[in-house]
């Protein structure tokens, strides 16, 4: 499966989007109280989806793939350099899509003029993916809404 169509977000993908999020949600959470797992969960709603989508400090980026109905992937940036969403469908990882939608994004920011670092919040499992991006970790482990992440930055080439 190395055929990707990779192309900006519209409201239209939110359902897809949300549910390509929630299918990860186990590898963000621990053991969440009742109410940050509710507060967890409205992150990823459509509705919150569709709101990100269409925010103008925002590059929202999905993957089509013929084989695989609705999406293989999506990714968001923000404009200050947090990539807030990287998330690669089970059935389409090990072929680069995470790569090739980390490069679109990052590409775009910095044909925008951006120079400062880029940023995640990294699941604990994600954490040698992005470390291949040239991330590297640059703080303790943060446990919020539920869940445990890991902060880690890239400084763009100069």
């Amino acid at each position: 499966m190395s055929e990707f169509l990779i192309r900006l977000a519209t409201p239209a993908d939110a359902p897809a989007v949300s549910a390509l999020l929630h299918a990860f949600s186990h590898t963000y959470l621990l053991a969440p109280t009742p109410q940050e797992s509710a507060a967890f969960f409205a992150t990823i709603s459509e509705t919150a989806i569709r709101s990100l989508i269409a925010r103008r400090d925002m590059t929202y980026i999905v993957a089509e793939a013929a084989a695989l109905a609705p999406l293989a992937g999506a990714a968001a940036l923000r404009s200050d350099g947090l990539l807030l969403h990287l998330f690669v469908h089970s059935a389409c990882q090990r072929h680069g899509l995470g790569r090739r939608l980390w490069e679109f994004l990052r590409d775009r920011a910095l044909q925008a003029g951006h120079c400062g670092p880029f940023t995640v919040h990294s699941s604990l499992n994600a954490v040698p993916v992005y470390e291949r991006f040239g991330f590297k970790v640059s703080g303790a482990r943060q446990q919020r809404l539920g869940g445990l992440s890991v902060p880690m930055r890239l400084e763009p080439p100069h």
